[in-house]
Order: C-alpha cells, then sequence, then structure tokens
C-alpha cells in the first residue's frame, strides 16, 4: 500500500482561502486514485459549492491535481511512503 501526501493547507492558503481546502482535497483525490474522472468531480463542485464561489473552488480543484502531476513528473512537493497498514490494522482494538 502506498501513502500520499499534498501540502493541501498551504495550497488553500496560497489561494486566499483556508475554507477551499476540502475542495484542494477533492481534486487530490481525484488525481491520485483516479476513481473520479476530472470533469465529474468539478461538475460536482460547482453543483455543490455556494454561488459566486464557484470559480475560487475550481481553481483549489485545478491546484491540486496540478500539484500531483506535476509533483510525480518533477518528484517534489508530493511524497509516497510504503506503509504496512495491514499490521497496524490488525492491531487496533475496536470497542
Amino acid at each position: 500500500m502506498k501513502l500520499f501526501g499534498i501540502p493541501a493547507t498551504r495550497l488553500a492558503e496560497e489561494l486566499g482561502q483556508k475554507m477551499i481546502l476540502n475542495i484542494v482535497m477533492v481534486g487530490f483525490f481525484a488525481a491520485v486514485t483516479r476513481l473520479i474522472a476530472y470533469e465529474a468531480a468539478r461538475e460536482a463542485v460547482i453543483a455543490s459549492v455556494p454561488r459566486g464561489t464557484e470559480d475560487m473552488n475550481c481553481k483549489a480543484l485545478n491546484a491540486a491535481t496540478s500539484t500531483v502531476f506535476l509533483s510525480i513528473i518533477r518528484d517534489s512537493r508530493f511524497e509516497i511512503r510504503d506503509c504496512d497498514f495491514e499490521s497496524r490494522i490488525s492491531n487496533l482494538e475496536y470497542s
């Protein structure tokens, strides 16, 4: 299993709104997993954010996906670490 990381808070702050961090993470998730097409993620963002904030939120989505793809190419601002999640999960106790 791989663990991926992105400076999401920093990206949101660079865009001028820390509150768009969740949209940065949507873009990150879409780019890393490829389970959601970019256009589908963009349409979902536009449909779910308050009127008048669509542009700012689409910029957040773009920033995350661009960071992921550029980082994979340049190997910067993006961390990939092997993790042994199975052993960690097996040691958890559930109540």
